[in-house]
């Protein structure tokens, strides 16, 4: 079965309706049914240009204060990248689709309590889109707003989301591997026969090829949703020094706080750093669980002679499986630009204070 068809019903439809997902894995890929899925999201994209000429047509023809300025010239910069985005998902749909299908031909069957992980920003992010979507209904007066300012984020998050749960299911296999290896690297060897040993050595190889195959798949995901990353990431930037902008205004500028607005700027923020959070963490989990995989190897390949009489080619094999792994490490990397870990944070908490120290100039 496909990933897409493992993935809530609600979750895959936001996925199809915010242009993620356009195609089924039940059609093959360029056929004529295939094209049918990429209209799913055009109800999307209709309403966000209509909000877009909407607002900005009031907006920036009555904006007077500084921060109301600074608001309409920064925001205007996510519609060419929301444009990019939608338009890479749309080009690179069948290559998603067959990278699929390939992770689902080379996946085994993983534990099921690995199945049953939890994700408690994905609990966290979907419980404030639902008090946000319950705050536009209860003041109809910012659904244009809304829809203006919260749409591209919308869309670069359902995107991470969904990469989330492809990243998932590649992590499962390597904790899989690294498992098999690790109790390979404790197991009590002395007692062991040379086919018993010849066996465990060829599994270990047939792991370290499984773990090679994987590698190349996340690293063929991570280049199909690398520019909607970069995309994504200009928008969070944009979004979060706008916001962060705006409340310190508020706050220390203003001579009437408006609670409201407060609060509802504050969630802002709240979310955006989850989302940047939930980006975060699955790159680092994933990149981290398939290196590790060098390590049980080594330790493999460290105590397989020292506790048997082990013949030197079969030594010189676990050499080169270990080496193997250790020149093909898992790195994301977004188009050269930057790298996709925790180091990837110190920048962008940088480039927000910066901005927003330049603004306050002003």
């Amino acid at each position: 079965m496909c990933l897409v068809e493992d993935i809530p019903l609600l979750l895959r439809t936001f996925f199809r309706l915010y242009g993620v997902i356009q195609f089924s894995c039940n059609v093959p890929p360029k056929s004529f049914y295939s094209y049918v899925y990429r209209l799913y999201c055009t109800p999307v994209l209709v309403l966000y240009s209509y909000c877009c000429y909407s607002w900005l047509s009031l907006y920036i023809s009555t904006a007077d204060s500084t921060p109301d300025k600074v608001d309409a010239i920064i925001s205007i910069i996510d519609i060419p990248l929301t444009l990019a985005s939608l338009l890479i998902l749309t080009l690179r749909s069948n290559q998603l689709q067959i990278l699929l299908l390939k992770l689902n031909a080379v996946k085994t069957k993983s534990y099921k309590a690995q199945n049953n992980e939890k994700n408690c920003l994905k609990i966290c992010i979907f419980i404030i889109a639902v008090l946000h979507f319950v705050y536009v209904i209860i003041f109809p007066d910012f659904f244009v707003s809304s829809v203006y300012y919260f749409m591209p984020s919308t869309i670069g998050l359902c995107a991470h989301l969904f990469l989330d749960e492809i990243l998932k299911s590649i992590r499962l296999e390597f904790i899989k591997i690294n498992k098999e290896l690790e109790r390979r690297a404790v197991r009590d060897l002395v007692n062991l026969n040379q086919q018993e040993i010849h066996s465990m050595l060829c599994r270990t190889d047939e792991l370290t090829l499984h773990h090679s195959d994987l590698v190349s798949l996340a690293t063929d995901f991570n280049e199909l949703f690398d520019i909607v990353t970069i995309s994504s990431m200009i928008t969070w930037l944009v979004s979060v020094i706008d916001a962060v902008y705006v409340l310190m205004h508020n706050l220390w500028v203003e001579t009437t706080i408006k609670i409201t607005a407060l609060v509802f700027t504050a969630v802002n923020i709240l979310i955006y750093f989850l989302w940047f959070s939930l980006m975060v963490r699955m790159y680092s989990r994933t990149q981290n669980e398939a290196n590790q995989t060098a390590e049980f190897v080594h330790d493999v390949w460290n105590r397989y002679p020292k506790k048997i009489n082990v013949d030197l080619k079969t030594v010189r094999s676990l050499e080169l499986i270990s080496l193997r792994l250790l020149n093909h490490k898992l790195h994301f990397i977004a188009r050269n630009f930057f790298k996709l870990d925790e180091t990837f944070c110190h920048l962008m908490v940088a480039a927000v204070a910066t901005y927003v120290v330049i603004l306050f100039q002003f």
